[in-house]
């Protein structure tokens, strides 16, 4: 054999033993989209509810929502009945919570709400399916972006359950729409004496938000969060009111907390 072929057929040889076998290759790759899949490397478990709280920035030179109102949501969500907080844990519900809503929407400086009237800026709390939004303050004058004092604790309590009465009813696939209890809500209002009705305006009105109003007041009740209206509103839904609560803790989601 001649000297090249000799010396090239032993480098072929040699090569032979410095690749590697496909499968070890194979093999390679496998172990390298294994590591990359690997718990330290892949997010961490979801936050439960009470640690989905977060906090929108200001604008407009509105002071930082404070310590003490991040406390009262916290501690109002923490101390929902427990069947509300996991059914909210687990349907993904998320706590947001500003100055005033101009600091999350700055064009809603003269946003009214088409019910009544009321503006947008002044509301302490609404609801976008499971996003909660709480807001601190109202504007301190109609139509100027700067903002007035701190709502009292029992407002900010009250406006966090109101929302959480909302994003439940999100999770629960608008159970303010549930023809059940439509047909007991509409029964209510037959009952009811000229007078509850009239204090009862806003929710018993021929719009389609009146139902989900009701049940937001009846979600308070079941809460048990007192308010001007909760002896209006025990009596003038007694059916809708316990068919909520019956069908709310029929729900048994996994225990979250």
């Amino acid at each position: 054999m001649p000297i090249l072929q000799s010396k090239l057929l032993m480098l072929l040889l040699a090569g032979c033993f410095l690749l590697p076998a496909p499968g070890a290759l194979a093999q390679k790759n496998s172990a390298a989209k294994t590591q990359a899949k690997s718990p330290n490397n892949s997010p961490g478990p979801r936050k439960k509810l009470r640690e989905r709280i977060t906090i929108i920035y200001p604008r407009f030179n509105h002071p930082r929502v404070s310590e003490h109102t991040l406390y009262v949501v916290r501690t109002t969500i923490e101390s929902l009945p427990v069947h509300i907080y996991q059914i909210l844990d687990e349907g993904g519900a998320t706590v947001y919570v500003g100055t005033n809503p101009l600091d999350k929407f700055p064009d809603s400086l003269k946003g009214v709400h088409p019910a009544d009237g009321h503006l947008f800026c002044n509301e302490p709390g609404r609801t976008y399916k499971r996003e909660m939004y709480i807001w601190e303050r109202a504007l301190a004058e109609p139509g100027y972006p700067e903002v007035g004092g701190v709502r009292t604790d029992a407002d900010i309590k009250r406006a966090t359950l109101m929302q959480c009465a909302h994003a439940l009813d999100d999770c629960l696939e608008n159970l303010s729409r549930n023809k059940a209890y439509l047909a007991l809500y509409k029964q209510d209002i037959a009952s009811m004496n000229p007078q509850l009705r009239s204090e009862l305006s806003l929710y018993i009105a021929d719009r389609p938000d009146a139902p989900m109003e009701a049940f937001g007041e009846i979600f308070l009740l079941l809460a048990g969060e007192r308010t001007q209206l909760s002896d209006k509103i025990k009596a003038g839904f007694p059916r809708a009111r316990m068919w909520v609560d019956s069908t709310i803790k029929a729900i048994k989601p996994a225990n979250s907390r």
